[in-house]
């Protein structure tokens, strides 16, 4: 549900509410309604988190019974009735005193008020490698607020400029600028002050799909990699409560993961009482709602002795279809596929990708078997997820739409879990790439959820706001066609890959560095 706008009342001289000195304007932006509310219990121990225990100056919802003295909206002054303060558009005009020693209340009550009443002025994100701002996004609906973003494509930067001009878009370009010109003062705040650092870094040093090129997959060796010490470096300067990074799986497994590094150099950021805890997990995001299966790598780091559980997957016996998310889309432009073997993909069923046509399929024999990548005329099927969207596809690369064309940038908006309203700038490969780069927000989402709940005291009730339902009903496949006679000239006897560990090889590291 989007955010509602509140219609504006009359000012005073005019016949509006006139509020005494101590009440608060009845109204918010429109980021922020219902109004944020505080009410703090004053203790003497800073740093416990427990509501148990006796240290911690928490803060209390507004119907509290039991009567305690509670903040009054301002700094310094006390009641015995609970204040309401109106979050601003930016920054929240009025904070509870002592940031470090307060706990955050939000409650979101579904989907008839999804960021709903009582909240308070949400967490706050810096984020990083922002993209097109899937990661962000997802946050967002789990009741986050980006207040400042990085990124360096220009293209991107349209994109972004355009579904959210609220979010500001830093003058650094890249992360290595920022770490170098961006401080917490910069953004109005204190060191330790901001509550989540957000990053997508680039893929290509881990990604699988990049160990058969000279450029790619080299790990912490790759120059790009080196945007990671970047993003250390904006750490350590903020030091905010939490940091989520997502990336390939190649980040933290395998022998291009960056792990022990990221956990040594985040344990080393602060006194050893105050460190960061990293948390690490490989999620498939199908398993959560988002109609296509697309692992990636997480790693979260928390400071302080915060322990985290991973969600738990709510869709792995029944997830969410390709035709569920765009079986209804009629996009205004259908790309047609291209290239060389374009003509084939009509005789190739929902589903099945090249090895229909090979010894052990049932289509002709046209290549060897397990002889070319998995998504090489590769095809959707409208009963299952998606296979992952790649961002820069080849023209035999797929996922195909089951008619054999490619999927419009509305579609794999879809297929990512994006509203169907988000904008796009730039070429059709342009947005291809951006989609395929990005996080997918519901995945983002449910991520946010678990974080809210168990380092900032949120609590939500109902589906996320960005989840796809299930449709009742699923076509039938379509009918396949006959191979075209200009193909038949392949048919024969192909050699079958060899088997595990005989086949091609990524390049070594030797002549990736070349």
């Amino acid at each position: 549900m989007p955010w509602r706008r509140l219609p504006t009342p009359l000012p005073p001289e005019k016949g509006g509410p006139r509020p005494s000195k101590r009440q608060a304007w009845p109204w918010g932006c429109h980021l922020c309604v219902p109004m944020p509310t505080y009410s703090v219990e004053r203790t003497s121990r800073p740093r416990d988190r427990s509501p148990s225990s006796g240290g911690q100056r928490s803060v209390r919802s507004v119907n509290d019974p039991s009567g305690r003295r509670s903040w009054s909206g301002r700094r310094g002054s006390t009641n015995e009735a609970s204040h309401e303060v109106p979050c601003r558009f930016s920054r929240p005009s009025v904070r509870p005193p002592a940031r470090a020693g307060l706990k955050r209340i939000v409650t979101f009550r579904g989907a008839e008020s999804e960021r709903g009443a009582g909240t308070t002025c949400r967490p706050q994100v810096l984020s990083l490698f922002s993209g097109m701002g899937g990661l962000d996004l997802g946050l967002e609906s789990a009741g986050f607020r980006t207040v400042h973003c990085v990124e360096q494509d220009p293209v991107v930067r349209t994109t972004l400029r355009r579904n959210r001009p609220n979010w500001t878009l830093s003058g650094c370009w890249s992360v290595e600028d920022a770490a170098k010109e961006l401080t917490p003062a910069s953004l109005g705040m204190a060191r330790g002050e901001l509550d989540l650092i957000a990053a997508g870094p680039p893929c290509q040093p881990f990604s699988m799909a990049a160990q058969w090129t000279k450029s790619g997959r080299r790990g912490r060796e790759d120059p790009r990699a080196g945007s990671l010490q970047a993003l250390l470096r904006i750490v350590d300067a903020f030091r905010p409560r939490a940091l989520l990074l997502e990336n390939v799986p190649g980040l933290i497994r395998g022998r291009t993961s960056m792990l022990p590094v990221l956990q040594r150099e985040l344990e080393a950021v602060g006194d050893r009482s105050d460190s960061y805890l990293v948390h690490s997990a490989v999620l498939n995001a199908a398993d959560y709602g988002v109609p296509q299966a697309r692992r990636r790598g997480f790693l979260l780091a928390v400071r302080g002795p915060e322990s985290f559980a991973w969600p738990d997957k709510t869709h792995a016996e029944q997830p969410v279809r390709a035709w569920d998310a765009i079986g209804a889309l009629r996009p205004r432009t259908r790309p047609a596929a291209t290239g060389h073997w374009a003509a084939l993909l009509p005789s190739i069923p929902e589903g099945q990708n090249y090895l229909w046509h090979t010894s052990r399929g049932s289509g002709r024999n046209l290549f060897g078997y397990r002889t070319r990548y998995w998504s090489f005329l590769l095809k959707l099927a409208k009963n299952s997820p998606s296979w992952t969207l790649p961002a820069t596809p080849g023209p035999g690369t797929g996922p195909f739409h089951w008619t054999s064309r490619r999927l419009a940038p509305s579609e794999l908006l879809r297929l990512q879990s994006f509203p169907s309203n988000w904008q796009l700038e730039g070429s059709y490969r342009q947005q291809v790439q951006q989609i395929g780069n990005a996080t997918p927000p519901l995945l983002a989402e449910v991520l946010g959820r678990a974080l809210g709940r168990q380092i900032w005291t949120m609590t939500y009730s109902g589906a996320p706001a960005l989840a796809i339902p299930r449709q009742p009903n699923v076509p039938s496949p379509e009918p396949t066609r006959p191979v075209p006679r200009s193909y038949l000239r392949l048919e024969m006897n192909h050699r079958a890959h060899p088997g595990p560990g005989r086949g091609p090889r990524p390049l070594p590291s030797r002549l990736a560095s070349a």
